[in-house]
C-alpha cells in the first residue's frame, strides 16, 4: 500500500506541474444552472445528466473556480488509480503503466471521458468478482454520464454469455443497469427535464449531430502514429484467446474518439490498456519505451504553462467586456468563447443558452429562437464574432447575423476578432430590456 500511495502522489505531482485544461463548459454550465437555468429546458445539453449534476453540486460546495476543478480532477484520478490497482489484483505495475498514458493523452483536466474511466473500471471489477448487479449499476452510471459507454456495455453483455448460471447472471446485471437508469430518468421526470433530455441527448445526438460534416475531425498523422505505438501490443497479441475479452473492452472504451478525434476521448480505455500491458509485458515493453520518449517531450513542453482556455489573452478580453456589460445583465454572447458569460458574470438572453458551435446553432429552429429573443429584449450590448473558424473556413449563424447587422453597430473589437455590438449607438434612444426577457 505504501508504494501505491507513492505512485499516486507522483501522479498528482506530475499533473500539478503541467498545463491544466479548464474546459469552459465545466465552469460555465454549472454557473448558469446555479443561477436558475435548468439543464435541457434552458441549457442545450447534449450529454446525459450524471456528470453535470455531480459537478454542479460539487462546485456549489467548493466554489466556482479553477482550483475547485483541479481538486475534482485529482479526486477522479486518485479513484481511477485505486480501482486499477484493485482490478490488477493489487499489483503496482499497471498503475505505473497508466500514469504516463493518462497524463499524455490530455488527462490533466476534468471532462466526461475522465469520469468514465473509474466508472468502467468499477463495473469491470465487480464483473471480475461476479457481482453482476453492481457491475450493471456502474455501467448504468457510465451510460448516464456519456452515451459512448454503450459500446462498453455491449461488450460486457457479450461476455456475460459465458457466465454461469446464464439466466441468473443476466437477471442480476440487467437489474442493476435498469435500477440506475430508472432512478436517474425518474429524477429528470420529477424536475420536468425528461422531454428536453430526450430531445437533446437522444434525438439530436442520434439523428442530427452524427450527420454533421463540420464536426468530423480525424487524427493528424502524428496522432495516428502515436496511437498506433500504444495499441500495437494489443494488435500483436490479440490472437491469444485469453487476451480477447480485455482487448475488446479496451477497444470499446476507446470508441468515443470515433469521428471527432481528441486524445482525451481515449481516457476511458487507458486503464484497460495498462491492464493489457501488464498481461503481455514482453510485447508491451519495447513499444512502451518508445512511448515514454514521446511522454518526456510532452512533459517538457507543457511544464508550468498557464491554464488552457483561461489564458491571459482571454481574461484580458473579459476585462474589456466588463466595461460594456454589468454583472447580472442579460446579453447575447455568440459565435465566440461561451465562458465570457462566466468571466463577466452575465446571463444569456431570454434565459436560454446554446453552445456556440455550428452543430448546435444549426439544429431545429434554434437560430430563429435566438433572433426572436433579440427582437423581444433588445439587449444594449451583444458580443458576436462574425467568423467562427471551422478548419480553413468561417461559420456564422445567418438568422442571428441578420438580426444583429440590421439593428446593431460594432463599437469595438476584442483581440481575438470578436465584435462588441451596441443597439442604436448613433445617438438614437436605446430600448430597455422588457419583462419578456425574464
Amino acid at each position: 500500500m505504501g508504494k501505491l500511495i507513492l505512485a499516486i502522489s507522483l501522479h498528482i505531482l506530475l499533473l500539478s506541474a503541467l498545463k491544466f485544461t479548464a474546459w469552459p463548459e465545466d465552469l460555465l454550465w454549472p454557473y448558469l444552472n446555479l443561477h436558475g437555468l435548468n439543464y435541457y429546458r434552458e441549457i442545450f445539453l447534449l450529454y446525459p445528466p450524471l456528470y453535470w449534476l455531480s459537478l454542479t453540486v460539487f462546485l456549489k460546495l467548493a466554489g466556482l473556480s479553477i482550483l475547485s476543478l483541479k481538486i475534482a480532477t485529482y479526486a477522479v484520478v486518485i479513484a481511477t488509480d485505486l480501482l486499477l490497482w484493485r482490478a490488477a489484483s493489487r499489483k503496482l505495475l499497471p498503475v505505473l503503466f497508466y500514469i504516463p498514458l493518462q497524463i499524455f493523452f490530455e488527462g490533466n483536466g476534468l471532462w466526461v471521458d475522465q469520469l468514465l474511466a473509474p466508472l468502467l473500471l468499477a463495473a469491470y471489477l465487480f464483473y471480475q468478482r461476479r457481482s453482476f448487479f453492481f457491475s450493471g449499476v456502474f455501467l448504468g452510471l457510465a451510460l448516464m454520464s456519456k452515451q459512448t459507454a454503450l459500446y462498453f456495455l455491449m461488450v460486457t453483455g457479450l461476455m456475460l454469455l459465458s457466465a454461469k448460471p446464464f439466466a441468473l447472471s443476466w437477471f442480476k446485471f440487467l437489474g442493476g443497469l435498469f435500477f440506475t437508469l430508472l432512478v436517474i430518468i425518474g429524477y429528470l421526470a420529477f424536475n420536468r427535464e425528461l422531454a428536453g433530455f430526450f430531445d437533446n441527448a437522444v434525438i439530436y445526438v442520434l439523428f442530427f449531430l452524427s450527420r454533421q460534416p463540420l464536426r468530423v475531425q480525424w487524427p493528424s498523422p502524428g496522432q495516428a502514429l502515436t496511437v498506433l505505438i500504444v495499441v500495437l501490443p494489443v494488435v500483436l497479441t490479440f490472437w491469444k484467446r485469453s487476451n480477447r475479452s480485455l482487448a475488446l473492452l479496451t477497444v470499446s472504451a476507446a470508441l468515443g474518439a470515433f469521428n471527432r478525434f481528441e486524445y482525451f476521448h481515449l481516457q476511458p480505455a487507458l486503464p484497460f490498456l495498462a491492464l493489457y500491458y501488464n498481461k503481455n509485458r514482453r510485447a508491451a515493453f519495447p513499444l512502451y519505451a518508445l512511448f515514454l520518449l514521446l511522454f518526456l517531450r510532452f512533459f517538457l513542453f507543457n511544464w508550468g504553462m498557464e491554464n488552457r482556455f483561461f489564458t491571459a489573452d482571454i481574461t484580458a478580453n473579459a476585462k474589456k467586456l466588463t466595461t460594456y456589460l454589468k454583472p447580472g445583465e442579460q446579453t447575447l454572447i455568440i459565435n465566440t468563447w461561451d465562458h465570457y458569460y462566466f468571466l463577466t458574470q452575465t446571463r444569456p438572453l431570454n434565459r436560454y443558452f446554446v453552445p456556440s458551435t455550428p452543430w448546435s446553432l444549426d439544429y431545429d429552429a434554434i437560430q430563429e429562437k435566438i433572433a426572436k429573443g433579440i427582437r423581444r429584449c433588445r439587449p444594449p450590448t451583444i458580443v458576436y464574432n462574425p467568423c467562427f473558424a471551422v478548419g480553413k473556413s468561417c461559420y456564422f449563424p445567418a438568422a442571428v447575423d441578420k438580426e444583429i447587422r440590421e439593428n446593431y453597430r460594432e463599437v469595438s473589437k476584442l483581440a481575438d476578432g470578436t465584435g462588441i455590438f451596441q443597439y442604436n449607438p448613433m445617438g438614437l434612444p436605446q430600448k430597455v430590456q422588457t419583462e419578456n426577457c425574464q
